[in-house]
């Protein structure tokens, strides 16, 4: 009893000096947060020079031999796990002083639970965050894993917006063996007891994925009210707006018997996703209305009543200027950058006539367009491939597609699976929108940058040309930063294993959120490297290649050979290929020759 006593304040004493940790190959920066189960540390990986975060578990509960083989084989199913809304494990092992350590990666932002209490969460923001924590459990579930312990403090929110579940089933599974520590002595430990399905109170060791789905249906409410549903708790629609359906979702996912419950927690994100659809289209429909009220009632104020009939029976809106106009734009600064009418910013490039957009397209950009395409364009692009391209609709190549590249994507993340025809027909569809609101003057469009424009952006002082014989010099030394091809790529269930991968490491394991990496001098992101960005220049016409070969530059989050990463390395594809590394950026040209043909096509304006 006294040995076991003197062992207890031993290992407290040792868990009050964090800096004294002595872990081979890591650096330990400051303690970032703690608990029941031991302190989590912000460290350095030193042979890498990586960020990372380390928990380092309470000797009181390492020195239980059950408790240590528990760990070890948990941490080996962790290991398992490749989700982008997952903590990934990066190492473990056992400190000089016998405590064991986990190494994850690091979330530059902070814990759900604390930004519930700094802020209320608006609706898109929170079904965003819930639906991408079900996917992550989801992941989990289909390689046999159970949470266990789903809680807002369990749950980290990235400063760039990711969304990452973390502690999966490892402090469940070290409480719960431990002789020392119940499951119900350190409920504090796991958070609000709200979130502990009714079967996992009587009895932990029966407790399955439908303990994750009783807390996700907890988390749900939490995060769209504010509160946790307790007793006779106020229906969700009630407090939302939400169809009633979501009201049988939630109880549901919260009936104390399991056998009631939704089956699987995809089963529960499908639901709520398809009820934030309606919701969706329904508050836009809504915005439309009210935004048709306030202008008709504008023009009717200055004696246009007869304008303002026709205008509102034709449903139209008429054209108007932004707040910050187009002869802002030239003054625009990367502190302060112009931002047209789907939110995308833009500098100018000196010594051009042109506005270079400062962020690859990104998915929910493109959204907007696909949303219209099929009405705006039903006939247009078969018309337009058929007349004036027979060769390139013939061979079309679909081995991927913007909304299901392979991966999963985010709003913040580049458009991927590309053919550079998507490209254009994007940038021929915004400039007529933008020119029939008022955005743009008669003139002023949208397109691909050429390929020099592309290296001028890009700051390359001696471009050796596409057509240079030279061989470019590898300098490893002034790579350009950005997501290239590192050993996290190797994650990605298609790399082949003997493909090169020699950029350093990062988290992004295909693409990246816009701007994740620091902008070039003119204040452009990603200019090297997440996808590789279509130019409208066509490789000049040589023997055995097809006529529609196009240059794409930058490199992409799959470009893992050094000399690929050089910004002056280029690569070409046929103007219809479409490949889940292939992407765009746009320019605005502000004294383009001429509008492109209406109706809009893109095939007639080659350049």
């Amino acid at each position: 009893m006294k040995k076991d006593f003197f062992a207890q304040i031993e290992a407290e004493i040792e868990e009050k000096e964090p800096l004294s940790l002595n872990v081979q190959g890591y650096e330990i920066q400051e303690l970032i947060g703690g608990g029941g189960m031991g302190e989590v540390y912000r460290a350095i990986l030193t042979a890498r020079g990586r960020v990372v975060a380390m928990k380092v578990v309470s000797g009181r509960l390492t020195r239980d031999p059950e408790v240590t083989a528990r760990f070890e084989a948990e941490v080996a199913a962790l290991s398992q796990l490749s989700h982008h809304n997952v903590v990934r494990v990066l190492d473990h092992g056992e400190t000089v002083n016998g405590r064991h350590f986990l190494v994850m990666e690091y979330v530059d932002g902070c814990d759900l639970r604390r930004l519930l209490r700094a802020q209320r969460m608006d609706m898109e923001r929170g079904l965003d965050i819930f639906l991408k924590v079900c996917a992550g459990v989801s992941h989990a579930h289909q390689r046999g894993l159970v949470h266990r312990d789903i809680k807002p403090a369990n749950i980290l929110i990235g400063a760039d917006g990711t969304v990452k579940v973390a502690d999966f089933g490892l402090a469940k599974t070290l409480v719960e063996n431990s002789t020392g520590y119940s499951f119900t002595q350190t409920r504090d430990t796991f958070g609000t007891p709200y979130y502990v399905a009714p079967e996992v109170t009587r009895s932990a060791g029966i407790a399955d994925e439908r303990a994750d789905v009783y807390a996700l249906g907890v988390l749900l409410y939490e995060l769209l009210t504010g509160t946790v549903p307790m007793g006779q708790f106020t229906p969700l629609s009630a407090k939302t707006g939400l169809n009633k359906k979501i009201d049988s979702i939630v109880c549901q996912a919260l009936a104390d018997d399991p056998q009631r419950r939704l089956a699987s927690v995809s089963e529960l994100a499908n639901t709520v996703e398809k009820i934030a659809n309606d919701y969706r289209r329904r508050h836009e429909k809504k915005a439309w209305s009210r935004r048709v009220l306030a202008v008709a009632a504008v023009l009717t104020m200055m004696g246009l009543g007869v304008a303002a009939g026709a205008w509102i029976s034709s449903g139209k809106l008429p054209s108007y200027q932004p707040l910050l106009g187009l002869d802002n734009a030239r003054a625009a600064v990367p502190e302060k950058p112009w931002e047209n009418s789907l939110g995308m910013k833009f500098v100018p490039l000196a010594g051009t006539s042109l506005l270079f957009c400062t962020q690859e397209t990104r998915v929910k950009d493109y959204v907007v367009f696909g949303k219209v395409e099929s009405e705006f364009l039903p006939n247009w692009r078969a018309v337009a491939l058929a007349e004036n391209d027979k060769s390139a609709a013939d061979s079309i190549q679909t081995p991927t597609s913007w909304a299901n590249p392979g991966f999963a994507q985010g709003p913040d993340h580049p458009v991927c699976g590309m053919s550079q025809l998507d490209a254009r027909f994007f940038c021929a569809w915004l400039t007529n929108h933008e020119v029939e609101t008022g955005w743009l003057k008669p003139g002023q469009v949208y397109r691909l940058p050429t390929d020099a424009e592309w290296s001028l952006a890009a700051c390359i002082e001696d471009d050796p040309g596409p057509y240079s014989r030279d061989a470019l010099p590898l300098l490893p030394n002034i790579l350009p930063t950005g997501n290239f091809a590192g050993p996290e790529v190797r994650q990605y269930p298609l790399w082949p294993v003997y493909w090169t991968t020699d950029a350093p490491e990062d988290m992004h394991v295909c693409t990246a959120p816009v701007g994740a990496f620091p902008p070039n001098p003119h204040g452009l992101y990603d200019m090297h490297g997440n996808v590789a960005e279509w130019t409208a220049s066509r490789v000049e016409d040589r023997r055995g290649f097809p006529p529609d070969l196009y240059f794409l530059r930058g490199g992409s989050w799959a470009t893992g050979r050094l000399l690929k990463m050089r910004p002056e390395a280029r690569m070409h594809a046929r103007r219809t290929t479409a490949q889940p590394t292939f992407g765009f950026r746009v320019v605005l040209d502000l004294e383009a020759k001429a509008l492109p043909p209406r109706p809009l096509d893109p095939l007639n304006n080659e350049n």
